[in-house]
């Protein structure tokens, strides 16, 4: 009996510890103005790139150039996408083709070649010594 609630102590000790959170400082740079606002999704997995956000947040943009934001997330590789919403109606505006109208940009500048970027140039690792990440919007 002692050996199993040891097991179980264990397992439930190694669960605590890998969900561990990091706090994590995105920068978002190169806004050409204060309208609208920044919206950001970031994703913990291939299979959920650009398709459902393990986080989200937005931000209103208070000085013309840049925004920080602020994520609490468990230590692990992550991929962001973030876009300038300037007219403040929640979606990514795009002309009659397709291609889009505001400004936005990948995690690790990736780039985006007809289309958005991929996610294994996207990927970053979140842990103690990578807390800070910086975002370039195009």
């Amino acid at each position: 009996m002692k050996k199993v609630t040891l097991i179980i102590l264990s397992i439930m000790s190694f669960q605590a510890w890998s969900q561990e959170k990091i706090d994590l400082e995105l920068k978002i740079t190169n806004l050409k103005s204060t309208d609208g606002q920044v919206m950001v999704a970031v994703f913990n997995t291939k299979e959920d790139y650009l398709k459902n956000t393990f986080a989200n947040a937005s931000s209103p943009i208070m000085k013309e150039g840049e925004v920080s934001i602020s994520f609490s997330l468990p230590k692990g590789a992550y991929a962001i996408s973030v876009y300038h919403d300037k007219n403040n109606n929640g979606k990514m505006d795009s002309n009659f083709m397709g291609i889009p109208t505001e400004s936005y940009g990948f995690s690790n500048d990736a780039p985006s070649r007809f289309g958005p970027a991929d996610y294994e140039e996207a990927v970053f690792q979140v842990n103690e010594s990578n807390t800070f990440h910086s975002i370039k919007i195009h």
